[in-house]
């Protein structure tokens, strides 16, 4: 009795648990271990013709074809029929083309029919050999008729063209490959020896190094190696706290081959340092971050994650958690050594600009002698600025869920008028702000302080709104509850945003010899 595999299961390989990313980054692994195995030679000829290894992927929705090009060292006719076979071991082990089954998987999840044409530096002769998946499963033959063509010596490329694909490619699909690949071949592209175009886009990563680590009051940066033992496996890599950061760029990066497995923006967030499954998006979660390098760790059939064997999982988050035990601590606090925040320094200065003001005449004179109007008057009187304001479009006019916010200013007005005033209307739901543009506050606070100005304004009367909203009266530690998360908002802003991608060239023509 014999078990076998019939080669019509290659019509089943278009089920496989793919993402776009990872299905592609079959083909990158490929092409990046071949210019790791050649190295001498192909940097030799890069040299001579001044390019890199350069890896092209461009999707075409009108003819419904997905291309993957390389510059790599090609394959002879025989290496091609060994890529071929399935299952095969690759002929080098422990590199990133791991089982030897990405290529065939990889296409045929993409299209049923596939095309791959290269050429090995060196050979006199290029070979071109198409697969029709069905084709193939209805015969239970994978025998396949190869073209051959004479070649220049000096030509080296490979280059897979997939058709009659089973899925499109959306704009955020797009997006997301682009982020993706650009965090699996990280080093890669950091190295600076190999380019991925994707959409005639240059794939870019830019890395941690660009965002500043979280320092003590020493200036010393929250950022340390670490090395962990595993059963005898060894885990290598860096842990640091983010001064700034946000959901995605948390977790830790697991590398391979120097090849990420699982990274940003789904990096690893083990449960003992994260917390909840995933982690939750509180400030570890936000900042904790790391790269570890795990050779010799099996992986899943599709190189999107760690297959940890018996208690390794266990044991690395374990010690992992004990490495990290400080730098969670830190990341917990959002405001511990954050240089964005004041320094003792600028507290002293502040403090000292506050003393002199709060002993001054000025400053005795109206907290013992000024009397508030009757509120009837001043009631009145906002009512009267708000009426005027009012006559002209305001300056700022946006909906925020249901609430509608006005912003007016108003330069007509009398320098002793209050800072602002406000008008609610709560069957419409609408706050409307008038900044007195004559108060003599403004002359203290000059050009630098003036955005910080409005905003508290408008958080005043919105956190006044809403206090009296919910209670129908305004109480004041309702108004500052609510105006407290009001001035939080720039800090998320500020750590959950995504920087926006660079403009990239067009994507030069490297393969005109093909």
């Amino acid at each position: 009795m014999q078990l076998s595999v019939g080669i019509e299961s290659i019509n089943s390989y278009k089920r496989l648990s793919y993402n776009v990313w990872f299905a592609l980054a079959e083909f990158v692994d490929n092409s990046t271990q071949s210019y790791r195995d050649n190295k001498a030679l192909l940097d030799a000829a890069y040299e001579n013709e001044n390019t890199r290894l350069t890896i092209s992927i461009l999707y075409d929705p009108d003819t419904r074809t997905l291309t993957i090009r390389d510059n790599s060292i090609g394959m002879s006719q025989t290496e091609l029929e060994a890529a071929l076979l399935i299952a095969a071991n690759p002929p080098r082990e422990g590199g990133r083309s791991k089982y030897g089954m990405g290529l065939k998987t990889a296409a045929c999840w993409f299209g049923d029919e596939w095309t791959i044409k290269t050429k090995k530096l060196g050979e006199k002769e290029s070979v071109r050999v198409t697969v029709d998946v069905p084709a193939v499963a209805e015969r239970r033959t994978g025998l396949l008729a190869p073209d051959i063509h004479p070649a220049e010596e000096s030509a080296h490329y490979t280059e897979i063209k997939i058709g009659k694909l089973h899925r499109r490619f959306s704009t955020a699909t797009k997006n997301n490959t682009r982020k993706h690949l650009a965090s699996i071949y990280r080093r890669d592209l950091k190295e600076g020896a190999t380019e991925i175009w994707f959409q005639n886009e240059l794939v870019k990563w830019e890395s941690f190094g660009s965002k500043s680590f979280l320092n003590d009051k020493e200036g010393n940066q929250y950022l340390k190696n670490v090395s962990i033992d595993v059963n005898g496996k060894t885990v290598t890599g860096w842990v640091g706290v983010l001064a700034s950061g946000g959901r995605t760029f948390g977790g830790f990066s697991l590398l391979q081959n120097d090849r990420v497995i699982r990274g940003y923006p789904t990096a690893w967030k083990p449960a003992a340092i994260f917390g909840q499954e995933e982690g939750s998006n509180d400030t570890v979660n936000q900042r904790l971050c790391g790269e570890l390098n795990v050779d010799g760790f099996q992986v899943n059939h599709t190189k999107e994650d760690i297959s940890w064997q018996d208690d390794e999982q266990e044991i690395l988050e374990e010690k992992l958690a004990e490495e990290c035990k400080t730098f969670r601590q830190v990341a917990r606090t959002p405001y511990k050594g954050d240089t964005r925040r004041p320094t003792e320094k600028d507290i002293d200065e502040a403090v000292s600009q506050l003393e002199q003001e709060l002993g001054s005449n000025a400053a005795i004179d109206t907290i013992e002698l000024v009397e508030a109007p009757p509120e009837t008057v001043l009631e009145t009187s906002s009512k009267l600025v708000m009426a005027e304001v009012a006559k002209k479009p305001p300056r700022m006019d946006i909906q925020v869920g249901s609430l509608r916010v006005k912003l007016y200013f108003d330069h007509e007005a009398r320098p002793d008028s209050a800072y602002y005033h406000m008008e609610m209307l709560a069957e419409e739901r609408t706050v409307s702000v008038s900044i007195n543009h004559q108060h003599p506050y403004l002359i203290t606070i000059g050009a630098a302080g003036y955005p910080d100005y409005v905003r508290q304004c408008v958080y005043d009367a919105i956190a006044e709104f809403i206090a009296a909203k919910m209670t129908g009266k305004v109480e004041a530690h309702t108004v500052r509850f609510h105006k407290d998360n009001l001035l939080r908002t720039p800090y998320k802003i500020h750590d959950e945003a995504n920087e926006s991608e660079a403009d990239s060239p067009s994507e030069p023509d490297l393969f005109s010899q093909v």
